[in-house]
């Protein structure tokens, strides 16, 4: 977290000096008389980063040297200087101070704003609002510092290791909507690779269908990747084994996940299901316990599946409560001929609507979800499960086996 700002300068009478800061008197005269020294610098050091840790406080600063024969002693020296706590990261701060401390260096060049007084007083005004902003999400500070300057500044989250590589056969997979993160700022490669980024594409045909050399598309894709905005798999194929992991408990609960889940798995096409939250959870909850082997398992799995023969209805309610041997026969049979299975969620708990769109784009709930997950056997291909459990006519996409569950 950002403790505080300052503004110093060297003073032909009084020498260096802290002229503002926020909050007030955060760095006392005495704290600042100990680091003037590396505050106020020679030309050595101007336009670069100086770290201290001194005063029981870490200080990241930017010590700026103008010369010219219009100034006293023919150079203005001064510096932007961020105050944290001893043991806080700073790295991704310095981009931050160094804009900050840039932009203030051009306003000087092009209208004195430091050689003249009343516009060098505005940043009393603006380092409490600076302060305030970059330490509350979403971390960014835009606003005017003079009629014709504004000052746009963010502090980005701190990302480790090294930006991963990134094969040609790889599939790159959205882990964010990034089409609401992009700009006009953003790279032009990187705005014409990201409309092909669907989930089925690989690096090389993206490239192809981008018509962008396939070196660039790697490169823009490494970017993506280090930010958190996709990940990377290997090409989605029927021969490919998956099976669920013990984090298949973590979706009983968390309704984030269950959230994340729904997007991912329908490739984000979806709409709210008609579905009520409390008995989708509920039912989760048994299938949890069912599948660990808390409870007793069902005979066939296909009974607990909604079927929906009919299709392009816009409304069908069902239930299904198990009944005789010659009832249950009729089901399956019924599920062989239709050879749609739908995850809307156990109706032999709770009696559920599914909503068909017109153009048949079906919502997946997280409880028909979770029973495809708990159908993934360890060492059998994908392409046996869907052809036995046909996910893609409930609205979900071939990236499912790829949630991290």
């Amino acid at each position: 977290m950002l403790r505080g700002i300052f503004y110093a300068e060297f003073d032909n009478t009084v020498g260096p000096k802290i002229t503002f800061q926020a909050p007030d008197g955060y760095l006392s005269p005495q704290s600042f008389e100990q680091i003037s020294g590396y505050v106020i610098t020679g030309p050595k050091l101007s336009h670069e980063v100086v770290t201290l840790n001194a005063c029981g406080k870490r200080i990241v600063c930017y010590p700026i040297r103008i010369e010219n024969s219009k100034y006293y002693r023919n150079a203005l020296i001064f510096n932007i200087g961020f105050v944290f706590d001893p043991e806080t990261p700073t790295n991704n701060y310095i981009l931050t101070l160094c804009k900050l401390a840039s932009t203030i260096e051009t306003l000087e060049h092009e209208v004195e704003f430091l050689s003249t007084a009343k516009t060098k007083a505005m940043l009393k005004c603006v380092f409490p609002t600076i302060l305030s902003k970059l330490n509350s999400p979403p971390y960014e500070c835009q606003l005017r510092i003079h009629p014709t300057n504004a000052l746009s500044l963010k502090v980005c989250p701190e990302i480790g290791g090294v930006i991963p590589d990134v094969k040609a056969h790889q599939v790159p997979i959205q882990v964010v909507d990034i089409q609401t993160h992009v700009n006009s700022l953003w790279d032009l490669t990187l705005q014409q690779v990201i409309p092909f980024i669907d989930g089925s594409r690989y690096v090389r045909r993206i490239a192809e269908d981008a018509q962008v050399d396939v070196k660039l598309v790697i490169q823009s894709l490494r970017q993506l990747l280090y930010y958190g905005y996709i990940k990377m798999l290997d090409i989605f194929q029927f021969s490919n084994l998956y099976t669920s992991t013990p984090a298949l408990r973590k979706l009983q609960t968390n309704a984030g996940l269950q959230a994340q889940c729904v997007h991912y798995v329908s490739n984000g096409t979806v709409r709210k299901a008609p579905d009520d939250d409390d008995a989708a959870a509920a039912a989760a909850k048994e299938d949890t316990a069912r599948i660990l082997g808390k409870v007793d398992g069902d005979d066939d799995a296909k009974d607990n599946w909604r079927v929906d023969e009919h299709g392009d209805d816009d409304l069908k309610k069902r239930r299904r409560d198990g009944g005789s041997k010659k009832q249950q026969k009729e089901q399956k049979q019924q599920v062989a001929s239709s050879g749609v299975l739908s995850p809307y969620g156990n109706i032999k708990y709770e009696e559920r609507e599914v909503l068909l769109s017109s153009s048949n784009v079906i919502t997946p709930t997280i409880s028909g979800i979770f029973r495809l997950y708990a159908r993934l056997h360890q060492g059998e291909p994908i392409g046996k499960f869907c052809k036995e459990y046909n996910p893609f006519a409930s609205g979900v996409v071939s990236n499912m086996p790829t949630f991290e569950v």
